[in-house]
């Protein structure tokens, strides 16, 4: 366990994102590490980092960089050929599915 500006939690495990747009999903991880006096988060999938004053700057940041990289390879058509190439999975939502918000907790 690492605290760095009041945070304290596992730095090496990173965190999952998921992106979705339309009936498509992409689930990400971000491993965010303190270097010096600033974060640096770092998408695992597609390679993109960037850096912030705080944690919560670091992940503002990240989050945008990754919607602008997903953004511009759909644009060109590219998004499936990429994904598959670097092993990201991109789901198509065919079917029902909990409702935005909820989460199924199971113990075990």
């Amino acid at each position: 366990m690492s605290k760095k500006n009041g945070h304290t939690d596992d730095l090496d495990q990173p965190m999952p994102l998921t992106f979705e747009k339309g009936r498509k999903r992409v689930d990400v991880r971000v491993k965010f590490t303190p270097e010096g006096d600033k974060w640096n988060a770092e998408c695992l999938e597609f390679g993109t980092a960037q850096f912030g004053a705080t944690r919560e700057e670091a992940a503002e940041l990240i989050v945008e960089a990754i919607a602008l990289h997903l953004n511009a390879l759909e644009d060109v058509g590219e998004l499936e050929r990429f994904c598959a190439e670097h092993g990201i999975k991109v789901y198509e939502e065919t079917g029902w599915s909990l409702a935005e918000g909820q989460r199924l907790k199971i113990a075990v």
